[in-house]
């Protein structure tokens, strides 16, 4: 019976089920590690950003220093000014003493000269025109002599004024260029600094970008191979479930007839039933036990409308009588959801869940997603793609634009919008 019969290769073992498994957890974890390789990859962007962070708060201690040394600069202009102004008041001083000593020694002069005339004119009256003429022209000496000595000491005084102010001048001139030339270089390397900063900045960041595209790659991928080892799991989960089925069934048919048809039977040969309907279940006997022969897991047609394998006499009634418990999956339709807008990656990802979780959607995969809009490839199971359920879609309120059998626009706003038909 088993040559007839044999095993379809479509139908996999209880071993390559298992080796299917192991190799679809073999792969979760070759996923889990490529996702810790992408958070490593973020660790490292993130210690770039902070490094950049450090050299622009050395940059900011960099120019607060260039503007102390500014404010030093100021303030020394500021001595040198104060030193000029005691300088011309020095200078005023010793010009003011040097004429009070002056005028001190004129009127030295004079008292002397009158003293002088008195004694003369009291030892002689006669001499006394005379003397007092030589008085007077001492006096007038003593003042020609106390003139030059005044009109000198101004001309000192001014000139050591002149000096003064002068030297102060070019003290202020050689300070005020020693302070612009130093202004000078601490722009010129202040703007260096500037300019090296915003070029390591731009560097770090195109590189965080690079970074963030790959790992977005890698997450999609990621993304996209964890969805086909989902489906392949539930196609083992729903195979390894209609095998128990068909294992429970072809048992009630054993213990329902063949085990009642083979103790007939046996009763038969041994001479305790001598009717003749005992030997009516003879061909049914034979049919079931071509059945038990048969594989468990019966080959499943290529299409949901070809037609199954014919069963064997006997057995079509058994199994046309039972309750159909798993019956073969719906016809699938394919088409593509058109979604906008789109903010982020992570919204996109949100939208696609919730639309897997609703009844008839066999599997969602986004296709393109750029501008604010999604483009997401769906294959539903007994209904098309103008017939699933919107309003399922929870925390989206839905608008629709365009709907057919393969092609759905759906916008996010009102929520009070109505479906548009096809």
């Amino acid at each position: 019976m088993s040559a007839e019969n044999p095993r379809p290769a479509s139908v996999p073992d209880r071993g390559t089920l298992q080796s299917a498994i192991r190799e679809a957890a073999q792969k979760a974890q070759e996923l889990q590690q490529q996702a810790q390789a992408a958070r490593a990859s973020l660790n490292e962007a993130a210690a770039k950003v902070q490094e950049l962070e450090r050299q622009a708060a050395t940059a900011q201690k960099t120019i607060t220093l260039y503007q102390e040394q500014e404010s030093a600069i100021a303030r020394a202009l500021h001595e040198a000014q104060r030193t000029s102004d005691e300088l011309n008041r020095a200078a005023k001083g010793r010009a003011e003493e040097t004429i009070a000593a002056a005028k001190a020694a004129a009127d030295s002069i004079v008292q002397s000269s009158r003293a002088s005339a008195a004694e003369t004119l009291q030892k002689a009256r006669e001499d006394a025109q005379g003397q007092i003429q030589a008085a007077e022209r001492s006096t007038a000496a003593a003042k020609a002599a106390a003139d030059e000595i005044v009109q000198t000491a101004r001309a000192s005084a001014a000139e050591t004024v002149e000096r003064a102010r002068e030297a102060a001048e070019a003290q202020i001139q050689a300070a005020e260029r020693s302070s612009a030339e130093h202004l000078a270089r601490l722009r010129a390397d202040s703007d260096q600094l500037v300019e090296e900063a915003d070029r390591r900045v731009q560097e770090i960041r195109h590189i965080a970008e690079q970074y963030l595209t790959s790992i977005t790659a890698k997450l999609d991928a990621f993304i996209s191979d964890r969805e086909n080892v989902s489906r392949g799991l539930e196609a083992l989960a729903k195979n390894h479930t209609e095998s128990l089925q068909i294992m429970m069934r072809l048992r009630s048919e054993v213990q329902g007839q063949i085990l009642p048809s083979v103790h007939r039977l046996m009763r038969k040969l041994k001479g305790e039933d001598a009717g003749d309907d005992d030997l009516a279940p003879a061909p049914a006997i034979a049919a079931a036990a071509q059945a038990a022969e048969r594989p468990a897991h019966p080959a499943r047609p290529a299409h949901p409308h070809e037609p199954a394998p014919a069963a064997a006499p006997g057995v079509l009634e058994a199994t046309a009588e039972e309750p159909k418990e798993a019956g073969e999956p719906g016809v699938r339709y394919s088409g593509e959801i058109v979604v906008s807008p789109i903010h982020s990656f992570l919204q996109a990802t949100k939208f696609m869940t919730t639309l897997s979780q609703i009844r008839g959607v066999a599997s969602v995969k986004l296709r393109t997603y750029s501008g604010a809009k999604a483009t997401i490839e769906v294959i539903t199971e007994g209904q098309t793609v103008r017939d699933i359920n919107y309003k399922a879609i929870a925390g989206f309120p839905i608008e629709v634009v365009e709907s057919t059998d393969t092609h759905l626009v759906l916008r996010i706003g009102n929520p009070a919008a109505r479906p548009v038909a096809g």
